[in-house]
């Protein structure tokens, strides 16, 4: 009997807790000497939300431009700008928890939460605790769902609730994924059909894009080609899923425009380049890098991960963060790459120099790209069961970013206009425009890959690159662009 859906998926947190502890800084924090599993020895900041506003861009002038006045920020709850939270596998959060983040971490406003079900227990989940917390500290003060799916269905059944909701989440962020090839090509674009489904609503829908490098859930890369996999071969005892989707099956959807959207769809060879990237060894062959959904579907957008940097009085200069070592990313088997991001592809390739690039038999260099866009993933100061504690990973990344979109749609709502829907059009048009003016481009690190590989991944690189997407968000700047769009 084959594995249920549900077993696949992991979430998107690395390692154990960390115990934190205040220091006498205006709320700062640090590891605390004597949890054994707290490398002491380390210089960084641990990241809490006054530490992101600085660094994204998130600055008082701006904030209040979208919250307004004291009766509007009071009046939040009536808006439909809302968003929501999905949690899977016990994954529960805990009401005095969040209040003593939002307390102790200056907060304000506070957001409304809502469980579905309203049966939904309270706990002690890591993740659960992660997401709400941050997703109420960059979306502040927005009515804030917390949908629990206990369904072998996993992402079809989250967006089924979410499509029965009277007023429906405008942003959803999902800390989660599974092994693309595991889950199967029929699945996973049936998946995608239903994140479209959302975009067609109004909603958009961020995943986080992996804790392990280009590994997906897995200790190492996949043993097969890809094109093995995609092409319907049994690989390494992994039945293969079906050929490579071409776009058919998104054609009848739309962009966040209205227009028609040729999502998953740029030639349909399914193909991959061989022009760039070093060419396998006997001894390394047969090696693939595996994939991890939803990041890799078209209609949603995938958030990777981020350490260090440092906050800019600015917005023009560059934080200078480097990618984060886990940070997953790089082409999907199952889907093409779209058009809105073929640009961004190129300039990748481009831009990095061919012998940085792993071995061509690894990955599709023409599958749908991710992640799309970055933030901090590296130790965030979360509260858990009444005390402090750090916490690691891209599912820190993808509330972050989240929230950020939620203010935005708060303020075109209250201007008379639509939410943005489907983001990543309007992302990479911004990128196309003029990349150093929206985000902060992240050029050093790597990814982690395959050990035969010396266990480097993808560099990362000028422009977009498969472990820090377009880069992190200059905050003010991206609410202006995107507020004036019609």
């Amino acid at each position: 009997m084959s594995e249920s859906k549900l077993a696949m998926v992991r979430s998107h947190t690395r390692d154990s807790l960390v115990k934190a502890k205040k220091t006498d800084d205006n709320n700062q924090f640090k590891k605390d000497d004597d949890d054994e599993d707290a490398d002491t020895d380390s210089d960084e900041i641990p990241n809490i939300p006054q530490k992101l506003y600085e660094l994204y861009g998130m600055d008082s002038d701006t904030m209040e431009a979208i919250l307004g006045t004291e009766d509007e920020i009071e009046s939040m709850d009536g808006s439909e700008a809302r968003q929501a939270v999905a949690s899977f596998i016990e994954q529960y959060y805990s009401n005095n928890d969040i209040a003593l983040f939002w307390e102790d971490l200056d907060v304000y406003p506070e957001s409304t939460m809502c469980r579905v079900p309203e049966s939904q227990p309270e706990g002690y989940g890591s993740e659960a605790e992660l997401d709400t917390q941050y997703m109420t500290s960059t979306g502040k003060g927005i009515y804030t769902y917390v949908y629990y799916i206990d369904s072998d269905d996993i992402f079809v059944s989250l967006a089924e609730a979410i499509l029965d909701t009277d007023i429906p989440p405008l942003v959803v962020s999902i800390s989660y994924g599974a092994d693309e090839y595991e889950l199967g090509q029929d699945w996973v674009e049936r998946c995608n059909e239903e994140f479209g489904k959302l975009a067609l609503i109004g909603t958009t829908v961020l995943a986080s894009s992996g804790d392990s490098g280009i590994r997906g859930n897995d200790d190492d890369c996949l043993y097969g080609d890809a094109s093995s996999v995609f092409e319907g071969e049994e690989v390494n005892g992994n039945p293969g899923k079906g050929k490579r989707n071409t776009g058919n099956n998104n054609r009848h959807l739309l962009d966040n425009h209205g227009q028609q959207s040729n999502v998953g769809k740029v030639g349909g060879s399914g193909k991959r380049q061989s022009s760039k990237g070093k060419t396998s060894t006997t001894s390394t062959a047969g090696y693939t890098f595996v994939a991890s959904f939803p990041a890799s579907a078209p209609y949603v957008t995938a958030v990777g991960g981020t350490e260090g940097g440092t906050v800019q009085s600015d917005v023009s200069d560059t934080t200078g963060e480097t990618a984060w070592l886990y940070s997953g990313g790089g082409f999907s088997i199952y889907f093409d790459a779209p058009e809105w991001q073929t640009t961004a592809i190129s300039d990748y390739f481009d831009n990095v120099d061919d012998d940085s690039l792993p071995d061509e038999s690894r990955y599709v260099s023409t599958g749908r790209a991710y992640p799309d866009i970055s933030a901090q993933s590296v130790d965030y100061v979360i509260a858990y069961d009444s005390s402090f504690y750090l916490v690691s990973g891209t599912s820190a990344s993808s509330p972050t970013v989240a929230g950020m979109i939620s203010m935005i749609n708060y303020a075109r709502i209250k201007a008379g206009k639509q939410s943005l829907g489907f983001l990543n059009p309007s992302l990479y048009a911004l990128y196309d425009d003029d990349q150093s003016q929206y985000f902060n481009d992240v050029t050093e690190g790597y990814n982690i890959g395959c050990e035969c590989d010396d266990n480097i991944g993808f560099q990362a690189a000028q422009g977009w690159d498969p472990i820090t997407g377009v880069g992190t968000p200059k905050f003010s700047r991206i609410y202006n662009a995107l507020l004036a769009l019609d």
